[in-house]
């Protein structure tokens, strides 16, 4: 994690300020400059998803757009009370294919 620090403070994206009265802590801050990159890349990012979706088509593409809300939604309610958000249970393994039957062969 400090490595990824480091080269985002030797960039000029972030800030690093010791936090008073804890020697180990340090916070962190965006520049304007990181603010500047993080906006490009969120633009790029949705350009690309759009980019996508429209090669997906409209069905698919609705079917992640209400996906994500989904995910959203439930990642907000565990974020509002973490305490009675329960992980789902992961889906069952599929059953293992029936092994093929021996044919006789006459000899």
């Amino acid at each position: 994690m400090t490595g990824v620090i480091d080269a985002l403070e030797i960039h000029g994206w972030i800030q690093r300020a010791d936090v008073e009265g804890d020697r180990r802590g340090v916070s962190l801050a965006l520049t304007d400059d990181g603010i500047a990159v993080l906006d490009q890349a969120e633009e790029a990012m949705a350009a690309w998803l759009k980019a996508v979706l429209d090669q997906a088509g409209p069905a698919a593409a609705a079917g992640v757009v209400t996906a994500m809300a989904t995910l959203a939604a439930g990642l907000e309610a565990a974020r509002k009370a973490p305490e009675a958000a329960e992980a789902p249970a992961p889906p069952a393994a599929p059953a293992a294919p029936a092994a093929p039957k021996a044919k006789a062969v006459a000899r």
